[in-house]
């Protein structure tokens, strides 16, 4: 019986529709329920050990949970893994207080750097003080059995860090998923890439925009204040063999508002297809 990975949102932070804008993506998501997209998280679900986990905890949590329910049978994950302190994947632990579900010592998997933020700072604390949530800081390099068939790992990657480090998260059942929503940029990172590439089956990878110029075109901010690298850059890099995929299946992932992969009817989508690489879906499972 295979562990299954279930792709729960793929969008940046804000999600599509992105609050208070009206470029094209927005403006079609909010009169087209297709085109909405919830924030980047995965779920896996080991049907033999009947454990289900949730990677990021979006402010799309809770429509995320069903949609992890449906295959787990179960209304809560048995663990909860973070990669970094950037709004649109830690805000979602606040649905975890004593407001809303009360749990009771949920565990929560997070670097060190990010329990320290977690302990340090008001609403969080409360939910660490009131047992809603077991912080259990794992560092780079570190493996946890979550049950007998599914073991994680986080991988340190280079992004903004202005409360927290970042990392990715490998996934190993039967065959191994990389989960890399986050990256500032390939240059540096593409050994440690490419060491993990070698032996992964399927990765999610960071897909935020698609030009350099898009941002500025549709929103008039510079890539610069939150760097990613872009998609064109991404399949350049994979062209030439300086990224490789190991034989994986790649998927993007964590498309920003402004991204024309977001559109049914833009030609980018055949690039991106045309060059073998995937565009991450909601609902889209994936076996382990």
């Amino acid at each position: 019986m295979t562990v299954v990975v279930r792709v729960l949102g793929t969008a940046q932070d804000g999600g599509v529709p992105q609050i208070g804008c009206g470029c094209d993506n927005c403006t079609a998501a909010r009169l087209i329920r297709s085109r909405r997209r919830r924030v980047s998280s995965i779920g896996v679900f080991n049907p033999g050990t009947r454990r289900s986990y949730l990677i990021d905890a979006t402010m799309d949590m809770p429509g995320q949970l069903d949609m992890l329910g449906r295959i787990s049978g179960h209304p809560l994950p048995d663990a909860i893994l973070l990669t970094h302190a950037h709004i649109g994947h830690y805000a979602g632990l606040l649905y975890l207080g004593k407001e809303i579900l009360a749990t009771r010592k949920l565990p929560v998997y997070c670097t060190p750097s990010m329990a320290g933020f977690l302990r340090g700072n008001l609403p969080w604390r409360d939910l660490i003080d009131h047992g809603n949530i077991l912080v259990r800081p794992i560092a780079g390099g570190d493996r946890v059995e979550l049950d007998r068939d599914v073991t994680v790992g986080p991988l340190s990657v280079p992004h903004r860090n202005e409360h927290s480090d970042t990392v990715a998260y490998w996934v190993q059942a039967a065959k191994r998923l990389l989960y890399l929503p986050d990256l500032d940029r390939w240059d540096g990172f593409e050994d440690v890439f490419n060491d993990i590439m070698k032996g992964s089956d399927c990765a999610l990878i960071d897909g935020t925009f698609f030009s350099k110029g898009e941002l500025e075109e549709r929103r008039g901010r510079a890539l610069r204040e939150v760097p990613h690298p872009t998609v064109q850059e991404t399949l350049g890099l994979f062209q030439r063999r300086i990224l490789t995929d190991g034989g994986a299946d790649v998927y993007f992932t964590h498309f920003n508002h402004t991204n024309p992969l977001l559109d049914p009817g833009d030609d980018s989508r055949d690039r991106v297809r045309e060059a073998d690489f995937g565009l991450a879906g909601e609902g889209q499972i994936l076996h382990l």
